[in-house]
């Protein structure tokens, strides 16, 4: 993969292009050239679709269990299906020799282009060029552009727009293959079409497709003809061809759920969006699409000057975060992989509201909004969980779905592929008041009241019923202990007082004690209750020796050993003499974890112990999880380990571009992405809001930097920021005057 860019053109932007050369079946690439718009996403497959591709089709917020373990995102019907035949003879590019084969994702205008030229055993040499875009501005329309070059010969051009059922989730693992829909397929010579009904009835799902002729040189249409196969379903055209001929063509696919209207209607539906669609036509597609990306670019940009590879590392990351979300839909959040692939069966975790919810919430807040509303709209699914464990309120779910109810498979395999049990959907339960946390957040950078009362509070009071009935009380320490969890670092199962767990439960208790009293009788929580939150809360177990915190309690019993070398991606190895089937014996970590809560409630520690607990635990954490990087890029770069700082920087920031988890084929690491704006918001811009609500800047770069510029809003307002070694500069865009911050250490007013 190559991040180094293609040469400069009018037209596009080389900093915001990656590009891939050579023809290859790679399913990494697949998911780095997805295109997704937040409603469906259609996985970087060639148009051809060789069987050694793994197709993914996906709308968001349908999914499916069927005979597989767990609820998972269907993927549906490969609609972008369009191959090539010369005198009935397909143009098979794994036995043409490809004189040249380049793929260029555009971020900066969200289009996806591929070309390419091969010639085959006769010496006829062809040139296709593609680009296909996901829609921002028509969401439900998936659109291309087909321009076939017939070099140095001619006779009769067949081309084939097709869908192909024939898919299957986890396509490559024969033990939980399975396919989540029954499929319908018609065609006729407006449309190939699909109707798919999921297997447990919850959903129906419509894609049609058609392709019209743009412009012919040298060529004509000699017919067109429709097939429909019962999995496949196809339209052709016949062009007769001269030696030099052109044949472009338009070609728009529409997709309908029963998510939006009713099964009934997804057919007509669908077939008046395609009808849309090609009446619109390629040209003003585009142009919508356009405007709508360079509109969220100029919200949400990010710009590194003198490092041309974080720069445009980092523009990815952003990029397949604008790219997963949709304000429209409040039903539906972000998973783990995004909408680029079937790992983790599509679930949203907790890497959405602490790891991608920060960009939203500061970069488009109307799209956190939409985020954080799926967990509103989910919380009866929350009680249900906590009602099913015997406990009060709400407990989220560690792996949710559409139905908010716990989603976590039972079973999995270790590292070296030993079958486990896996624990963290029964007792990973931080992710409830992680959801509390990112909420407050949300609200405290937009002033979103409404939102505050409305959704938010609701939430935040129930999980805080949750945490009441979840403490245990030692009458002889006189404490709270939270019993058998599992904190951020999944390497220790069953531990008691996680410090990140409890300090996290803590404040959620607090906040909620305090939401009541400012709403009163409003609220539907009693003085009672308030009260017996804030006695509970304020005698909680955080486990402290000195100034370090201890993770759990019993972690520094645990036998001690320190990473020292690292591979080729500058990932750590494991030590030598670890068990890697017995990680609980060792003080070794997978992820951050009591780094991430001196993050998240920084106030509570003094710099002296947040650089204490980060010399600490960094020499221990193995960065088995993309989450773990840019969260010691973030507090190393607070801390004044600056080297630790940006070396874990670019560990986050190339995640998907290097592979260096080496599963993106399974989909983009999202919450990587997410945390590589973390990073740079929160670490090297060092923004953040006081206890007063005021934003606070105290920026360092890194020594490679020039400067950062980045977008950001704040209260309503849009504001610019840009920070050199020698200047810090915060400007107004938009919105009300009267902003105060605290720029290294003095205020300013706006």
């Amino acid at each position: 993969m190559d991040i180094n860019m293609a040469k400069e053109s009018i037209h596009m932007d080389s900093a915001r292009i990656i590009t891939e050369d050579g023809f290859r079946l790679d399913r990494a690439s697949e998911t780095r050239f997805t295109v997704s718009n937040g409603c469906f996403a259609v996985r970087g497959t060639s148009e051809e679709l060789y069987d050694n591709e793994t197709p993914g089709t996906y709308v968001a917020g349908v999914f499916d269990k069927g005979n597989s373990a767990v609820t998972e995102l269907v993927n549906l019907p490969y609609p972008f299906g369009m191959r090539i035949y010369i005198d009935r003879e397909y143009v098979d590019l794994r036995e043409w020799t490809v004189g040249f084969h380049r793929r260029e994702l555009d971020m900066a205008r969200g289009v996806l282009t591929r070309e390419y030229a091969a010639a085959d055993a006769k010496g006829r040499r062809l040139r296709v060029r593609t680009e296909r875009l996901a829609s921002m501005a028509k969401r439900y329309i998936g659109a291309s552009r087909i321009v076939i070059t017939c070099e140095n010969f001619g006779g009769v051009v067949n081309v084939e727009n097709f869908i192909d059922c024939n898919v299957y989730n986890l396509k490559n693992n024969p033990n939980e293959r399975e396919r989540h829909f029954a499929a319908r397929t018609s065609a006729d010579d407006n449309a190939a079409r699909v109707i798919c009904a999921t297997k447990d009835g919850d959903y129906t799902v419509a894609i049609a497709v058609n392709a019209k002729t743009r412009s012919l040189a040298k060529a004509g249409c000699i017919g067109r003809y429709s097939r429909d196969f019962g999995n496949y379903a196809a339209v052709y055209d016949d062009f007769e061809v001269e030696e030099g001929a052109v044949i472009e063509l338009e070609r728009v696919t529409a997709f309908c759920s029963s998510r939006e209207v009713s099964s009934d209607l997804t057919e007509k539906t669908v077939s008046g969006r395609l009808a849309e669609g090609l009446k619109t036509g390629w040209d003003k597609l585009l142009a919508e699409h356009v405007r709508e990306m360079e509109n969220l670019w100029e919200r949400a940009d990010i710009t590194i000057d003198g490092d041309s590879e974080a720069d445009k590392a980092l523009r990815f990351c952003l990029y397949n975060l604008i790219c997963s979300a949709n304000p429209l839909d409040e039903e539906v959040s972000i998973g783990a992989k995004g909408l680029h692939g079937e790992g983790y069966k599509g679930h949203v975790f907790w890497d959405t509201e602490l790891f991608m919810l920060p960009f939203f919430t500061y970069a488009l807040p109307d799209y956190a909004r939409a985020l954080l509303s799926y967990r509103w709209h989910k919380l009866e699914g929350a009680k249900k969980n906590a009602e099913a464990g015997g406990y009060a309120g709400a407990r989220y779910p560690w792996e949710s779905a559409d139905s908010g109810l716990e989603e976590t498979p039972s079973w999995g395999f270790d590292y070296k592929r030993n079958k486990v049990r896996i624990w963290t959907g029964d007792i990973e339960i931080h992710i409830t008041c992680d959801i509390a946390y990112a909420m407050r957040e949300y609200v405290r950078a937009s002033g979103d009241t409404e939102f505050l009362r409305e959704r938010a509070a609701p939430v935040i009071f129930e999980t805080a019923r949750f945490w009441a009935s979840r403490l245990e009380y030692d009458k002889e320490r006189d404490l709270y202990d939270i019993k058998g969890v599992i904190g951020p670092d999944e390497f220790h199962e069953h531990i008691d007082n996680n410090a990140y767990t409890n300090t996290l439960a803590r404040w959620n208790l607090r906040y909620a004690a305090e939401l009541a009293a400012e709403y009163g009788a409003g609220s539907g929580v009693t003085d009672k209750e308030a009260n017996i939150w804030v006695d509970v809360a304020d005698k909680i177990c955080v486990p402290r020796s000195g100034g370090l915190i201890e993770q759990y309690d019993g972690f520094f019993k645990k036998q001690d050993v320190l990473i020292t070398e690292f591979d080729a991606n500058q990932m750590p190895l494991w030590p030598e003499g670890v068990d890697i089937t017995k990680l609980g014996k060792y003080q070794i970590v997978k992820q951050a974890d009591v780094v991430m809560l001196m993050h998240l409630l920084g106030e509570e520690f003094t710099p002296e112990e947040m650089k204490e607990n980060y010399i600490y635990y960094e020499n221990r954490t193995m960065h088995k999880s993309s989450l773990g990087p840019s969260m010691y890029a973030l507090m190393g770069a607070r801390t004044g380990q600056h080297g630790k700082a940006y070396a874990n920087f670019m560990r986050t920031v190339l995640t998907d571009i290097a592979d260096n988890q080496g599963n993106t084929a399974h989909g983009i690491h999202a919450a990587a992405a997410g945390g590589a704006w973390c990073a740079v918001f929160y670490g090297f811009c060092g923004i953040g809001v006081d206890a007063a609500g005021n934003l606070v800047i105290d920026p360092w770069l890194p020594e490679k930097w020039n400067g950062i510029t980045m977008n950001f809003h704040f209260l309503g307002r849009r504001l610019r920021l840009t920070v050199t070694h020698g200047e810090v500069k915060l400007e107004r865009l938009s919105g009300p005057e009267g902003l105060t911050a605290t720029v290294n250490g003095g205020a300013v007013e706006l």
